[in-house]
């Protein structure tokens, strides 16, 4: 099932022109699919770390769908900056905007993480796309080796700043993450960030020969391999991962 539908994926043209708007007599049409639409963060401050924006990007969505909120995937979103001919850099907020519009997203999380010596600083906001509103920012900090918890923290409080309560209290969502260590997360984000499909390859192989249960990392090689057409190869990696 994950196989045929990253093959789909892949395979999948430009998003289609959107529907004309309704009439005022037709019935309300349902909310979107995707509500909220997660970007990479910017450095704030010297240190650059292009594996934390990645890595929040990345593992923010999944836990706000455990918590109840609709998000888009990281897979999701670059498969859209490509059907749009978007490039995988940093965006504008115009066309951060276009891409949440094409997704049906109607908020956007942005924000910025910062470095210092031995300790990261988290902070987020969300930017209603029709209104425009931007939110007060959210803050998380504490050791860089516990960047996984304070995501996690972070998705509570997006959650808790939606419309309705989050699904899990956040005790629960922390106890139900993979068992990974800061190396090995921090490996797989590497492989997440770096442009050459090789060294994400190795970054990705590296993360799984240490933690072979990571599915994250299973699945993000399988991506890889099928983007590369290595077909066999992807079908064995993607067949490792529960459905």
């Amino acid at each position: 099932m994950i196989l045929t539908t990253l093959l789909l994926l892949l395979s999948a043209g430009p998003f289609p022109p959107a529907a004309p708007a309704p009439s005022p007599t037709a019935s309300p049409s349902p909310s979107p699919r995707h509500t909220l639409l997660v970007l990479p963060l910017e450095a704030s401050g010297g240190t650059t770390e292009a594996w934390v924006s990645e890595a929040v990007a990345d593992q923010l969505p999944r836990s706000l769908t455990q918590l109840g909120v609709p998000a888009v995937s990281r897979a999701e979103r670059l498969q859209a900056q490509a059907a749009l001919e978007i490039p995988d850099v940093p965006l504008s907020r115009a066309t951060s905007v276009r891409v949440a519009e094409a997704l049906g997203a109607t908020r956007l999380v942005t924000g910025t993480y910062a470095i210092e010596g031995a300790r990261i600083t988290l902070a987020l906001r969300l930017l209603d796309v029709e209104r425009a509103t931007l939110s007060a920012p959210l803050i998380s900090s504490g050791p860089i080796e516990g960047v996984m918890d304070l995501i996690d923290r972070l998705a509570w409080d997006v959650a808790l700043a939606g419309p309705t309560p989050p699904a899990q209290s956040r005790d629960v969502l922390l106890a139900a993450r993979p068992k990974v260590s800061f190396e090995v997360f921090k490996a797989y984000a590497r492989g997440l960030a770096a442009r050459d499909p090789k060294a994400r390859a190795t970054l990705l192989r590296s993360a799984l020969a240490a933690a072979p249960g990571f599915d994250a990392g299973r699945l993000a090689l399988g991506r890889l391999l099928l983007e590369q057409r290595e077909f066999s190869a992807a079908s064995q990696t993607l067949a490792r991962v529960p459905p």
